[in-house]
Parts: C-alpha cells; structure tokens; sequence
C-alpha cells in the first residue's frame, strides 16, 4: 500500500473525498461535476470497445 502525503498526487477518488470533507457545506453541483469529469475517460473507453465485450460474452457459449 503507497501513502501519499501530497494532495496533489491523490487519485480521483480520494480528491473527491477531500473536496467534501474540506467545505461546511458540500457544493453537490461542484461535486457532481466533477464526478462527470472523473468517469468521462471509463465511458469513452467502454463505448470504444463495447464491440469486443459484446462479441466475447457471445461466443464464450460456444464449443469447439
């Protein structure tokens, strides 16, 4: 396990969190947007290659 000292070496995940823990009041719109941005590059990377996943899930039923 690596500990990071330095925020501005955090993964998403942990900015996030930081982001809500940091504010009295948690921004939901900041946040949300930001969560957006956070899976955009998932999403692009899934609607690219969802032809393969397709493809795999039908012929792992096939024999031979």
């Amino acid at each position: 396990m690596i500990y990071l000292a330095d925020p501005n070496k955090f993964v998403v995940a942990q900015g996030l969190r930081l982001f809500m823990d940091n504010t009295a009041a948690v921004s939901w719109g900041g946040l949300f947007a930001m969560s957006v941005i956070a899976s955009a590059p998932n999403l692009v990377m899934f609607l690219l290659a969802q032809r393969h996943f397709v493809e795999g899930i039908a012929t792992s039923g096939l024999k031979g």
